[in-house]
């Protein structure tokens, strides 16, 4: 694997985060590595001036043949990374409209690199006209295989309006993760105070980090820090 998917992914969980933060105000909570897997997985599929913007979008590099491969040695060792007090799982999937034609070597670069099973299931009603109870159960069969692969925490992950009309694949990602602090947060240590207090004037729940060592970032012409809590 090289440094390339891995600063890509940086990237791109950037421009993401940009993006929501922009459009989105208030508490933001996302998994930019499952969105860049599922783009990425869409990304295999595409040819000509589409691959080219996804690749851009992706901060791939325009012509490297070995992305999709790379990024399953990436995919190997984030599966990998579960140690004593620490889980985490992603699973991919794709539910293909029954009847419609999906190409083998798609398939199957999904299944090898990505272990995304490929599941044929009536989405919509196609060829005939769009059905609605056939869309809502199709809805149902994939919210509840999300909700077991996340453990119950995602029971929703396709909202009421999909599948639509014209939904022929869907591909989704799972990830479920769940640790325990290296360095435990201690309630008694707990207390409401000012953080921030220019930008939000109530007061904040802030712990009192006084069994560091803990690393901390700050970045020249930016307004936020980064502090490291490892797991």
């Amino acid at each position: 694997m090289t440094d390339e998917i891995v600063n890509a992914n940086n990237a791109f969980a950037f421009d993401l985060y940009k993006n929501l933060a922009t459009n989105n105000p208030g508490n933001l909570v996302v998994s930019p590595f499952s969105i860049d897997t599922a783009i990425t997985m869409a990304y295999a599929g595409a040819h000509g001036q589409t691959a080219s913007q996804m690749a851009k979008v992706l901060h791939f590099f325009t012509g490297n043949e070995n992305v999709h491969a790379e990024f399953a040695t990436l995919l190997k060792k984030v599966n990998n990374t579960n140690i004593a007090g620490c889980q985490l799982e992603m699973a991919n999937s794709l539910w293909a409209q029954k009847g419609y034609s999906f190409l083998n070597p798609y398939q199957e670069l999904l299944r090898d690199d990505y272990g995304a099973s490929l599941n044929e299931i009536d989405l919509t009603g196609w060829p005939n006209e769009f059905n609605p109870a056939i869309a809502a159960a199709a809805r149902k069969r994939i919210n509840d295989w999300a909700a077991e692969r996340t453990r119950n925490k995602i029971m929703e992950i396709l909202p009421p309006r999909l599948p639509a009309e014209n939904t022929r694949l869907i591909l989704v990602n799972g990830v479920w993760f769940k640790g325990t602090w290296t360095t435990q947060f201690d309630k008694s240590k707990t207390t409401d105070s000012p953080i921030l207090h220019k930008l939000r004037p109530k007061g904040l729940r802030s712990h009192n980090a006084s069994d560091g060592p803990f690393s901390v970032r700050r970045q020249r012409n930016a307004s936020s820090i980064g502090i490291t809590l490892r797991f």
